[in-house]
């Protein structure tokens, strides 16, 4: 089985499919993490432009500015900036992966190797192999986007000179972020994001076996629902996890999602596990 594994993890690396998959990694990570910067920005100019506009300090006007600049202000705190990425583009990198999961698959059912590999290690063997190999390359994603993300936001910041940006220039309140009490619990944050990833590596891996042809556009179309609110509503379930923005807990549909995922859970394990002669019929192998 190791052996099996080790030849699927070299099969991937091989091809240009891996590196394209961390570079797309990469871009969405630094232009995620530049842009958090800027829009800070903006949102400090725009607050300035209000009260040197009205020439007097009304906070009933700018308190929503005001909190969503301070909010906004704590979330690139350098220590801040795992559980912001964390919240904000794992579900995104999650769709990513997802869809690499679907484009391995189905390039080993069209060029027929995975009929080579039912044939000599049998099919279960086969699937499983397959998925485990996925997950390092998966972890690598997850750290390359954490580290760029960091990299991004912490230049930008030096860049634009974030440390002078202080609404206290301007006659508001400004909360230090010295006086914010950080108690994140990163070890279980990570936990968390990888089972949630290897959990749609999964899905993804059944849904092909039993669909190959049309998974990428449901991937597409599902991702929405079954990614990206998915795992909006998981971090809102673990917000004792998750520092969490107050303006954001605004739902929670964790049963919803449970059951979601349970069901295309039973689908996929029976895809893998229940499905040979549909399957075998498929690639043209022919077993009872």
């Amino acid at each position: 089985m190791e052996n099996m594994i080790c030849e699927e993890i070299k099969e991937q690396w091989k091809g240009k499919i891996v590196g394209i998959l961390i570079i797309i990694v990469f871009l969405f990570s630094i232009s995620e993490g530049v842009l958090e910067v800027y829009n800070l920005k903006n949102l400090y100019n725009n607050i300035q432009k209000v009260v040197e506009d009205k020439k007097e300090t009304d906070y009933g006007l700018i308190q929503y500015e005001q909190d969503e600049y301070n909010r906004k202000k704590e979330s690139i705190y350098l220590q801040n900036l795992p559980n912001a990425y964390f919240i904000k583009e794992i579900a995104v990198l999650t769709t990513i992966i997802a869809i690499y999961t679907a484009i391995i698959t189905f390039r080993d059912i069209k060029n027929n190797k995975i009929k080579e590999k039912i044939e000599k290690n049998g099919f279960l063997k086969t699937n499983l192999s397959k998925i485990i190999s996925i997950l390092p390359t998966m972890l690598l994603a997850i750290v390359i986007g954490l580290v760029s993300y960091m990299v991004a936001v912490e230049g930008t910041k030096l860049i634009i000179g974030i440390n002078n940006m202080n609404l206290s220039n301007i006659g508001l309140l400004d909360k230090s972020i010295l006086n914010f009490n950080y108690s994140i619990n990163y070890i279980y944050q990570a936990f968390i994001v990888i089972c949630f990833n290897i959990l749609s590596i999964y899905i993804v891996y059944g849904m092909i076996i039993y669909m190959p042809y049309e998974i990428l556009i449901y991937i597409f179309i599902i991702s929405d629902m079954l990614f990206i609110r998915g795992y909006t509503n998981i971090i809102m379930y673990f917000k004792n996890i998750f520092v969490i923005s107050e303006n954001t807990k605004n739902t929670n549909n964790i049963t919803g999602v449970a059951v979601v995922y349970i069901v295309l859970t039973i689908v996929a394990t029976l895809a893998i596990m229940e499905n040979k002669k549909y399957f075998y019929k498929k690639i043209g192998l022919d077993k009872g």
